[in-house]
């Protein structure tokens, strides 16, 4: 039987913390990825696992065209070129963004399954600091 969650996820979902709309993570989302989109030239690593990819299909596209190197954990990125590289999934309804370049790194994490409203808990961590826990 698979364990059902990480430690990962207890650790950042198990406290409490504030909640952000979606609005917000697509935000996040995109603010993260902006220094590869708009210099091909950042040598990055990016890896991603997205369950709805509808409204950062655009930030997707601009990112397929970048010199980064992307890994997806997702099935649903396909149309982007964008192939998943685990096909057993431990992640649940965790979703995540994990960037590592040359002049920083940054992680975003979330789980819309944990709330009863359509917001979120997130974890950021940039450079090696909690921005938002």
């Amino acid at each position: 039987m698979k364990n059902k969650y990480n430690l990962l996820h207890k650790y950042i979902f198990d406290k409490t913390v504030k909640e952000y709309t979606k609005e917000t993570v697509n935000g996040l989302f995109r603010s993260i990825l902006e220094p590869v989109i708009s210099n091909q030239k950042f040598e990055s690593v990016i890896l991603f696992r997205l369950l709805d990819s509808s409204e950062i299909g655009s930030t997707l596209k601009r990112l397929s065209f970048s010199g980064a190197q992307i890994y997806s954990f997702s099935d649903t990125l396909k149309e982007f070129g964008f192939d998943n590289s685990q096909k057993d999934d431990i992640w649940g309804q965790t979703q995540f963004l994990v960037l590592i370049g040359q002049r920083y790194s940054a992680a975003l994490i979330w789980d819309y399954s944990l709330s009863d409203n359509q917001n979120t808990d997130v974890c950021l961590l940039y450079n090696s600091h909690t921005i938002i826990d």
